[in-house]
């Protein structure tokens, strides 16, 4: 089962997110929180659901009524981790943003993957370490 791991820019969006929604309705933002965690969650056993937008990015589609919300990640098979790195609300703000984005995203892909190594390592240190003791 692959692990879910977001980016501190996707973290950033679903703040965004939450407060845009908040302002209007309180309870609309945690049922779009929840719908999101929902797919998100789909994830774990089928990290290759979305839609392949790059070679080594994936873009998932979160339908909410009329609109909903989009998701760009990559799948890291080394580490068996779907990488979230941004999300947008609705299809045209994320194309926009995805489409702006895409020159920057291998940056943010390399600092969240190089954070996802050095956990692995630690857990990797940390089991190595129950073995022998």
């Amino acid at each position: 089962m692959a692990e879910l791991v977001y980016s501190k820019k996707a973290l950033k969006d679903l703040e965004r997110l939450t407060d845009f929604l908040s302002e209007s309705d309180p309870s609309s933002a945690m049922a779009a929180l929840k719908l999101i965690e929902e797919a998100v969650t789909v994830r774990e056993r089928h990290p290759l659901i979305g839609r392949a937008v790059e070679p080594a990015l994936r873009e998932l589609v979160i339908s909410h009524g009329q609109s909903g919300y989009v998701a760009l990640y990559s799948f890291e098979q080394a580490y068996d981790t779907s990488l979230f790195l941004r999300f947008a609300i609705s299809a045209k703000r994320a194309t926009k943003l995805f489409r702006d984005l895409l020159r920057l995203i291998p940056d943010i892909r390399e600092r969240a993957l190089l954070r996802l190594a050095r956990v692995h390592m630690a857990r990797v240190q940390d089991t190595s370490a129950r073995v022998r003791t």
